[in-house]
């Protein structure tokens, strides 16, 4: 058991969702395929700001996508997109501007591209609008973002922005996408740092809906173990006057949930979201044996206490078996959620059985006066 003890402190949590699907289903393989071969990173965060103003709205992107671009330095994230890598806001442009005048004579280039297509053959007036545009590139006029963002939606591009734009009677949303490959990217760190940047953005992605579900399912696994046991408890105090006949009711089951728990982990099993309340339910299942064994042998004498001992464990054997049956039939299906339900029952029911058969007459005898100590 102390052997066991110590393995248990090695059972870790699975919060993967992936896994929990059907692994020959072909949407877990095609999953699968395209993280490996298809996708620059496997995960990914996305990151929503919104408003009713885009000018407020594009500022306020541009505060994420900066954070972005220091994650991407420091190599927490692969890479990103976002609608700044697309279209320039208004400082921005203003930035261009400043820097295409001085150096560019537009007026001649514009004519110098025209002669040049005339002199190798080509007809000038396909490309009219174009080189009219050159000739005005040295007295360009900002943009506003919105006819830029109307512009590219009407054109080849339109997919961009459809992926990072959302226009509603709402407001608009824009979308920030983070790629990353694993632990390197801190969760914690980066949500703590975008409120910093904007109270108002929103994040989401399949790992934190995990970190959510985990903190919910092990709120709701605290609290089921504490109402549970509470009730087991008090029911086992009920019918026992010597605290005896509950220590010999729980032992087995407490001892077991522990040997449970050390071969899960010398298997490479974790717990999940499924297998995790078989350890709520383990124990409304496993302080029975105990409990019946303790009730027939107590108040008896020395010559009989054997007798009633066998006949008792034949009784718990069975029904321990007919719940290896029941529950440990899921540990052949080819869904892994339910399969480790019943590979976790089954560890837990045989550890129990074996814990109640093999040393409760062991405690019994060691303490001595089997009526003294049951004579409630």
């Amino acid at each position: 058991m102390l052997g066991l003890l110590l393995a248990a402190t090695g059972i870790s949590f699975e919060s993967e969702l992936k896994n929990l699907q059907l692994r020959s289903s072909e949407a877990f393989l095609t999953q699968e395929k395209v993280e490996r071969h298809l996708s620059i990173s496997p995960k990914q965060v996305i990151v929503a700001v919104e408003g009713r103003d885009l000018n407020e709205v594009l500022s306020r992107s541009g505060r994420v996508e900066a954070l972005a671009q220091q994650l991407r330095q420091r190599g927490e994230v692969v890479s990103f997109s976002s609608l700044g890598q697309v279209i320039n806001n208004a400082g921005n442009q203003r930035k261009v501007i400043d820097a295409l005048t001085p150096g560019i004579d537009s007026s001649n280039l514009g004519f110098a591209l025209s002669s040049s297509l005339a002199q190798q053959g080509f007809a000038v007036e396909p490309f009219r609008d174009y080189l009219q545009r050159l000739g005005r590139l040295g007295h360009s006029e900002i943009l506003p973002v919105g006819e830029g963002l109307a512009h590219l939606a009407n054109s080849p591009f339109r997919g961009i922005v459809e992926r990072l734009v959302i226009h509603t009677p709402s407001g608009y949303h824009l979308l920030t996408y983070l790629n990353y490959r694993g632990p390197e990217f801190r969760q914690a760190a980066f949500l703590d740092a975008l409120h910093g940047a904007d109270l108002r953005a929103r994040a989401t992605s399949v790992d934190l809906v995990s970190r959510q579900l985990t903190e919910s399912v092990r709120q709701s696994f605290v609290w089921a173990m504490v109402i549970g046991g509470g009730i087991v408890l008090l029911l086992l105090g009920s019918h026992f006057s010597a605290p005896a006949g509950i220590f010999y009711s729980l032992f087995p089951l407490f001892a077991g949930i522990i040997a449970m728990l050390g071969v899960m982990a010398l298997c490479d099993m974790r717990l999940n979201f499924m297998n995790v309340m078989v350890l709520v339910t383990i124990m409304g299942m496993g302080s029975d044996y105990g409990l019946h064994v303790a009730h027939r042998v107590r108040n008896c004498a020395e010559p009989e206490f054997k007798g009633r001992f066998i006949q008792s464990g034949r009784a718990v054997l069975l029904s321990a078996l007919t719940n290896i049956v029941g529950f440990g039939s899921l540990a052949f299906i080819d869904y892994g959620a339910l399969a480790s339900i019943g590979w976790a029952t089954i560890f837990g029911v045989v550890a129990i059985i074996v814990l109640t058969l093999v040393t409760l007459p062991a405690f019994m005898r060691c303490f001595g006066g089997k009526g003294k100590l049951f004579s409630g």
